[in-house]
């Protein structure tokens, strides 16, 4: 079991720092996203889903592109790996829910 808990950590400790904050910033983006966007759900339940993603997409995209001097894909998918955290957790509530 000491082995399995340290080669879980030897390989978290390969991911960089810059990977762990580009995927925290993904999750809050998309659940602040989502918690603004949940009165849109009265004309359709995936509405805020879809504003999440977008919103998401759209931070991760122009940071790199626009503020970074040189834009890395990685980043990109680490902030929508963040945000895919959030909107797996919405979809299970929104076909349990009813």
């Amino acid at each position: 079991m000491k082995r399995l808990i340290n080669k879980l950590i030897g390989w978290l400790n390969a991911i960089a720092k810059d990977k762990y904050q580009h995927f925290a910033v993904g999750a809050v983006i998309a659940s602040a996203a989502l918690i603004v966007a949940v009165p849109l759900g009265a004309w359709w339940r995936w509405l805020p889903l879809i504003v999440s993603m977008i919103a998401v997409m759209t931070a991760a995209v122009v940071k790199e592109r626009k503020i970074d001097p040189k834009a890395d894909m990685q980043d990109i998918l680490w902030t929508l790996a963040g945000g895919a955290v959030e909107w797996v957790v919405f979809i299970v509530f929104t076909l349990t829910a009813r």
